[in-house]
Parts: C-alpha cells; structure tokens; sequence
C-alpha cells in the first residue's frame, strides 16, 4: 500500500508528513512502535529538507506488512550528510536518529534533485 503528498517547504510540512505516515502505518495495522519510530524519522528527513533544500518536497509512503519504506524527495543535487554535533547542540543529529532507528537507510541523486529514504520492521 502507498501513499504519496506532496508539500511546500515551511514550518508546518513535518508535522503534516508525521501525519501521513501515521495514517499510512495504521491503516496497514503496523504496530506501535513501528508507528513513532517512522513519525519520528520522516520529521527528521522534512526538516532537513525544509530547512537546506528550500524547494517543494514529496513524500511517498510504502506498507507490505511490517515493512516500511519511507522517501523524501526535493529538488537539491546535495546529498545530505551525517556529522558530528556536540552534544549541547539543538540541531544536526536528525541523520543519527535516522541511522541508528532504521533497518536501513541512504540517500540517491536524481536528474532532477534527490531521494532520501529509510526502511523499517522486518527483514524480508
């Protein structure tokens, strides 16, 4: 099952996306846990890309199962990357929460910007 919206670049497109995969999550009944882990992530990738690519962003959720795959497209060249942030720092460690909750996770250029996704639940 998919789901797909597309959104602008400002302040209310997180929660608008945590929206989506919630909703997405509970109609293929994925468990709880499932549920906030995936919430939390795609805040993390949206506000990445509200806050460095500044253009218009899509996000397509896919459920099988218990399997998730979550992406978030915009039209920036630049890939992200993980860094280091000290601890006292409030922002910079949204790719860190998503390397350390995601079974798997990557970013890949497109001609016309680039999609950064991860995966969640079950192997298959």
């Amino acid at each position: 099952m998919g789901t797909t919206v597309e959104l602008p670049a400002d302040r209310a497109s997180p929660g608008k996306a945590r929206a989506l995969v919630q909703q997405s999550l509970e109609q293929g009944n994925c468990a709880r846990e499932l549920v906030d882990d995936a919430s939390l992530l795609v805040s993390e990738l949206v506000t990445n890309a509200v806050l460095h690519a500044r253009t218009p962003i899509r996000v397509n959720v896919d459920v099988e199962g218990s399997q998730v795959r979550v992406e978030v497209e915009d039209s920036s060249q630049v890939l992200p990357q993980p860094r280091d942030t000290a601890r006292d720092v409030e922002s910079g460690r949204g790719l860190e929460l998503v390397a350390r909750i995601a079974r798997a996770w990557g970013a890949e250029r497109r001609r016309d910007g680039k999609i950064v996704w991860f995966e969640l639940g079950a192997t298959a």
